[in-house]
């Protein structure tokens, strides 16, 4: 193989969620190929709290702002002690911080993970245009947002979700989650998996469910994730209840066993409001050969069309029942397989690295060439 790399990632969120999910992945997938791959983020954040439960390597960094002195020096020993070839920098404030590192040569990746809009005012400009060699991006949507930032779109590289082809396939048996819930075999169930926040719109989900409800009493419903903000996930709690649904939509909480939760379900629905790229639920869904109901916000129709899935205007609650009731009594057979091909010639995990790979090549040649034409420069 090329030479090892040794891949700083850095997050300075405190939450958890699937852009943390996916940065740890990367890093385990760096250290099973033999590179090299640590996580930086503050020590009481979630992603810390996994990465050291799953034994991979941590760098806990309190991130203070964007230019705080005594923690960019504790960042640039670190950086410098390891040998780092490349960061990859992946929240606002910690991508800003990094962005110094370049003034040392150091090659900076910035992953962009969500759509909303680009902030580009005088105090942030500067940091997209110099503060990164490449730039990745989740979704062609976001490629377009970036540019009219002022970079050069050749510096930009879309590169979406991976699923792991291994652990999502439909083979996967959901027998074991509909025990657990009391489903019997031949009841229909709906899925809805993520964090448990406003952008997310649980709430649409309940509201639609209540309207399927109406239709079809049989459906159970399953909401699963963990919420971020526990006001929030009381009020989707008392939500299920004013509107009858006890007993018919059942919040798992948070679940490590994802793939057995899509087996189990005969409709998985996407019901964000807001700033979603590329899902990493759908490709899932689609891997597994189930049909997916999803809100059109953010890049979401980059895969979800009329030939992969059921697509309905965001925040839309009789649509989204519909569509769901649609999946429910006729399906589409032909949808759903486009969906799988899709997802098993274009969205794997190992394709998806690759990629990232380059992108990380690209960036590190970036930086060596300057070195070598500064040096050649002053001789």
């Amino acid at each position: 193989m090329p030479h090892p790399l040794h891949i700083l990632h850095t997050e300075s969120s405190p939450n958890w969620g699937g852009q943390e999910m996916r940065i740890l992945e990367q890093i385990r997938w760096l250290i099973d190929q033999g590179h090299r791959g640590w996580i930086a983020a503050h020590p009481a954040s979630k992603i810390v709290e996994r990465a050291t439960s799953l034994g991979l390597p941590v760098f806990p960094l309190a991130f203070r702002g964007s230019a705080n002195p005594a923690v960019f020096m504790k960042l640039l020993r670190f950086v410098r002690e390891k040998g780092i070839h490349v960061i990859d920098a992946h929240g606002s404030r910690d991508a800003q911080l990094c962005a110094w590192l370049r003034l040392f040569g150091y090659p900076v990746v910035r992953s962009v993970h969500v759509t909303k809009p680009i902030s580009r005012d005088i105090t942030h400009t500067p940091y997209w245009k110099y503060g990164a060699d490449r730039i990745i991006v989740t979704a062609k949507l976001l490629r377009g947002r970036v540019a009219e930032a002022g970079l050069d779109p050749q510096r930009i590289d879309v590169i979406g979700e991976g699923i792991d082809l291994a652990r999502f396939h439909p083979r996967v048996s959901g027998g074991q989650v509909r025990r657990e819930f009391g489903i019997a075999g031949h009841t229909r169930v709906v899925v809805n998996i993520g964090m448990i926040r406003p952008d997310k719109g649980q709430l649409f989900f309940v509201e639609a469910a209540a309207l399927v409800h109406q239709t079809s009493p049989d459906v159970r419903f399953l909401l699963v994730g963990q919420g971020t903000r526990p006001e929030f996930e009381e009020q989707v709690r008392q939500r299920i209840q004013e509107r009858d649904l006890a007993g018919v939509v059942t919040m798992t909480g948070y679940r490590e066993d994802v793939p057995e939760i899509i087996a189990a379900a005969d409709c998985v629905v996407l019901a964000s409001v807001d700033v979603e790229a590329q899902s990493r639920v759908v490709p899932q869904a689609f891997a597994m050969r189930r049909p997916v109901v999803a809100t059109d916000v953010g890049a979401v129709a980059e895969l979800v069309g009329d030939q992969t899935g059921w697509l309905v205007p965001g925040q839309d609650i009789p649509a989204m029942a519909r569509a769901v009731l649609d999946v429910l009594d006729k399906g589409d057979p032909a949808r759903v397989e486009t969906a799988f091909q899709l997802a098993t010639s274009r969205l794997g995990f190992e394709r998806m690295m690759a990629k990232t790979l380059q992108s990380y090549r690209a960036a590190r040649g970036k930086t060596v060439s300057a070195r070598t034409t500064a040096t050649t420069g002053a001789s």
